[in-house]
């Protein structure tokens, strides 16, 4: 990346809460150290980075399923609650340390103030426990491009 001349802005996103425990700060301290210093060589190579936040997490298991199962109406299906869906997660504090990296937070297609929602607008959000279903990924894409637009633009470019 840092080679290419035909590259100006790199996104990046990452799943860490999956890798490391939350219970080993020196783990993850270093860890966080590691990715400041790589996205720190691809600024210093003259490009701009951008951090889109992951999808909020998800409790209930496969979502298509959970769905399927639901019978009687229900306002939020299967659904999560933010404070176990949304974690504070390390490398959103590698974006807060290197200070330079706008966040593009994807949470806010998905979640109400208390609710991650699994089902949004008569479309299903996630194909199975944790990847964002394709129609839902269409049905957000205007929303999110119009995001890292404004992230694009924040460097002045």
């Amino acid at each position: 990346l840092e080679s290419r001349d035909d590259i100006d802005v790199v996104a990046s996103t990452d799943w860490s809460r999956a890798y490391f425990p939350a219970d080993d700060p020196g783990q993850l301290q270093a860890f966080r150290d590691e990715i400041d210093a790589n996205w720190s060589a691809v600024q210093a190579s003259g490009k701009d980075v951008i951090f889109v936040r992951d999808v909020p997490g998800n409790s209930v298991g496969d979502v298509p399923t959970c769905l399927a199962g639901i019978t009687v109406p229900a306002v939020a299906p299967c659904s999560n609650p933010r404070e176990k869906a949304i974690i504070d997660d390390t490398v959103l504090q590698t974006v807060a340390q290197n200070g330079d990296i706008p966040l593009v937070d994807t949470s806010q297609y998905f979640c109400t103030d208390e609710t991650c929602m699994t089902y949004v607008g008569g479309v299903v959000t996630y194909a199975d426990n944790n990847h964002m279903s394709n129609t839902y990924a269409r049905s957000i894409a205007p929303h999110l491009g119009r995001d890292l637009t404004a992230a694009i633009e924040s460097f002045g470019r």
